[in-house]
């Protein structure tokens, strides 16, 4: 309601006009987006609140959230129309169509497992190289799903008939599998896992380990349109979330989603992320300006 209230104000505005109109797409992905279950839980989403805060520190865009999925948005950046996503995560093929900024972090890929087996599974961190081999356990992942490098590199050595399978099915449906015994072990966030137990959906007998090849914290970005409308846009997001990140609003989106445990451990690269949020992150390719992510990454 809050979200609706201000853009009917916005609407009204001289200020705004149709060029200052930003789309956002948006789909149901849990827990970035809510848009599908429990009626409490709609527009509680990691990205639904970024959204909101974007809109109250943005006033004079007029701000339209469109249902789109991947393909469609992708397809959107190919034919160059004025659309952004709040949430994606940077790779070559998505850095030649889009401007971005960095607009949120989490926790990398965990291990999902049952509660129950820990055991089975050895010392942390887990080294999944080590255990996408072994034959006593079963495990799935979901295709298509952006993961980090060093994961990524291993995903590739897999095939449909080892003991750690990619599948097309998605990462909450794995989860349910996990919870029924199909499988042994899956990859996934534990911000997924507090989601489908608020949700009602698997019991608290899950958990979430460590992955060696999985330290670092994820972070995801703001991604607009490679064309003269994205880099004026990317820019006033850039400025807004500069100005966010000096407020309480940043640590509570990421707080509202994460089980108590990662919530701390996590708190260092959290505070790192608000210190270089405070300052102008844009990337865009067409700029010969160094790289603010590499910057960043060359600070540490």
């Amino acid at each position: 309601m809050k979200v609706l209230s201000a853009c009917l104000v916005l609407s009204l505005s001289p200020a705004v006009t149709a060029e200052n109109t930003l789309t956002w797409a948006v789909s149901h992905l849990p827990p970035i987006y809510i848009q599908e279950g429990r009626p409490e839980l709609l527009g509680t989403g990691i990205g639904d609140q970024l959204l909101d805060a974007l809109a109250e520190h943005m006033p004079g865009y007029r701000h339209v959230r469109q249902k789109m999925n991947l393909p469609r948005l992708v397809a959107e950046w190919q034919a160059g129309k004025p659309v952004c996503f709040a949430s994606g995560i940077r790779t070559p093929e998505r850095d030649a169509l889009t401007v971005s900024t960095p607009s949120a972090i989490s926790p990398g890929p965990m291990l999902v497992i049952r509660r129950a087996d820990r055991a089975r599974f050895g010392e942390l961190p887990v080294d999944l190289a080590t255990l996408m081999t072994r034959k006593d356990l079963q495990g799935a992942y979901q295709r298509g799903v952006a993961y980090s490098p060093d994961i990524a590199a291993l995903l590739e050595q897999t095939d449909e008939q080892g003991p750690f399978k990619p599948s097309v099915v998605n990462e909450t449906n794995l989860i349910r599998m996990l919870e029924l015994r199909r499988i042994d072990y899956t990859l996934g966030r534990p911000q997924v896992l507090r989601w489908l137990e608020r949700e009602g959906t698997i019991s608290p007998a899950l958990e979430s380990l460590p992955l060696r090849q999985s330290q670092q914290m994820s972070v995801a970005y703001v991604l607009c349109t490679r064309n003269e409308w994205g880099r004026k846009t990317i820019r006033d997001i850039d400025a807004a979330l500069q100005r966010m990140a000096a407020s309480p609003i940043y640590p509570a989106l990421f707080q509202a989603w994460l089980p108590e445990q990662e919530w701390k451990r996590s708190q260092p690269d959290i505070q790192r992320f608000l210190s270089q949020r405070r300052t102008p992150q844009v990337h865009d390719p067409d700029d010969t300006l160094p790289d603010p992510a590499k910057r960043a990454q060359d600070t540490k």
